[in-house]
């Protein structure tokens, strides 16, 4: 896949595939069998992959951890959510997928999508926009040149509160 046209250097798209690989490694350990989905499931859709295990087939949307700012280091204390995309459409929050992997340090966390999708409308108010990424701590965000998206965070806390949860170790 091709970075993003605002990925001007290519690491966020490095990021991301770079999580997807330990992900995969975790996976091939456990014998779940992971299929990468169409670059349509992957844009429209937003799910990654398809896992297919003895309890049947489930869509993951990988998340790798994200920075707070442009200018920061990678962190998993503060976790972005996507409301709606760069084009104003429902974000990978409603997508298709049945679970999200949020990359950590030491671990992936699976969680399932419509609970973290009812618990950030709960949690981020999206009617207050703030105007710097670190602000947007349970708040909605746009950035300066994306004016019909609507991200915001959580924190990851607030993740062990949903009723859904599986962590897989990361292979050291």
């Amino acid at each position: 896949m091709q970075p993003n046209k605002y990925d001007t250097n290519g690491k966020c798209l490095e990021i991301g595939n770079y999580a997807e690989d330990e992900l995969k490694k975790i996976a091939a350990v456990k014998g779940v069998e992971i299929e990468k989905s169409s670059r349509h499931n992957d844009m429209k859709e937003h799910f990654d992959y398809f896992f297919h295990h003895k309890m049947g087939t489930k869509k993951v949307e990988v998340k790798a951890m994200k920075k707070l700012s442009r200018a920061g280091e990678q962190q998993d204390e503060w976790i972005w959510v996507e409301f709606k995309n760069v084009g104003g459409n429902p974000g990978w929050l409603y997508g298709k997928a049945d679970l999200v992997a949020f990359e950590f340090r030491k671990h992936f966390l699976f969680v399932d999508r419509q609970e973290l999708a009812d618990l950030s409308e709960r949690l981020i108010d999206r009617n207050t926009i703030v105007k710097k990424s670190c602000d947007a701590k349970y708040k909605g965000y746009r950035r300066w040149n994306r004016p019909n998206e609507l991200t915001g965070m959580i924190n990851n806390k607030d993740l062990l509160t949903l009723n859904y949860k599986k962590v897989w170790k990361k292979i050291i």
